[in-house]
């Protein structure tokens, strides 16, 4: 439901129906209104309500890409819940033709991402960003790359990876597999 403002100088308000539906009744087990624009810091909420209504000690829960969020995804695992949510492509790289993150595969026992072309790009430097621990990984080997092109502009292909990547990785492992 909408509900628009008398002038154009007002904000427009927006109200949103979350429910979750027990995939074995088919039967709505949690709802809420919401003036929220978007639902990505709703899932752990909505999540926990369902958990708590069906009275479950662990609970699976699905949900599409617009209630992805990595912090959700951590906080739904930390309370038992796992959580299958596709991740939003937002970059665009893809359809400019360039390699995107998902291309590059972490090595979890050597701390590495793996590039398309074979390359590892190593642990640097852990920052900040937005409240996040943030791991950097590159390589120096670009510069002579028969991928470069569709790797990076840059001197080097970087790639970030979050201090709890871990449930995010293991909720898109998930929804591939048959």
């Amino acid at each position: 439901m909408v509900r628009r403002c008398a002038t154009l100088s007002r904000c427009l308000s927006v109200n949103s129906a979350q429910s979750v539906v027990d995939a074995e009744t088919h039967l709505i087990v949690a709802h809420e209104v919401t003036n929220q624009g978007h639902d990505r810091d709703l899932l752990t909420k909505m999540a926990t309500q369902a958990k708590e209504a069906l009275q479950r000690e662990d609970l699976h829960i699905l949900a599409d890409k617009g209630y992805f969020s990595a912090q959700e995804i951590l906080a739904c695992h930390e309370a038992g819940i796992t959580a299958t949510v596709p991740r939003s492509d937002t970059s665009g790289a893809r359809s400019r033709g360039y390699f995107v993150k998902a291309d590059f595969a972490y090595e979890h026992h050597a701390d590495i991402y793996r590039c398309p072309a074979g390359q590892a790009l190593t642990h640097r430097t852990t920052t900040e960003q937005q409240g996040l621990q943030m791991r950097r990984y590159w390589t120096d080997v670009c510069k002579d790359c028969a991928l470069k092109s569709r790797c990076t502009t840059g001197q080097e292909r970087r790639a970030s990876r979050w201090e709890h990547e871990h449930p995010v990785e293991a909720s898109n492992a998930r929804r591939r597999s048959p």
